[in-house]
């Protein structure tokens, strides 16, 4: 199952296309960087780490996301950062 699994990685690009589709959120979320909401923005390919001005952003984002059907996950040492 393992090699299988490497298989499609290597034959469907899916390294390649994350790396694209990180690049096309952050291109989407540099407007909203260093506003009075969202103090930063990091990522590794699709993974993208968001960093907000309050806990209470960060909260209005994941609500936001969830009623969107969006999965997102909040760091557990700091409640300003949302993945």
């Amino acid at each position: 199952a393992g090699l299988a699994a490497l298989e499609v990685l290597e034959h469907e690009r899916l390294a390649e296309a994350a790396v694209e589709i990180g690049a096309r959120l952050i291109a989407g979320l540099d407007d909203f960087r260093d506003g009075p909401r969202l103090k930063d923005v990091r990522a590794r390919g699709a993974l993208i780490g968001l960093e907000f001005t309050s806990p209470e952003w960060a909260q209005r984002f994941v609500r936001e996301c969830l009623a969107q059907r969006v999965i997102t996950g909040w760091t557990l040492h700091r409640d300003t950062v949302v993945r």
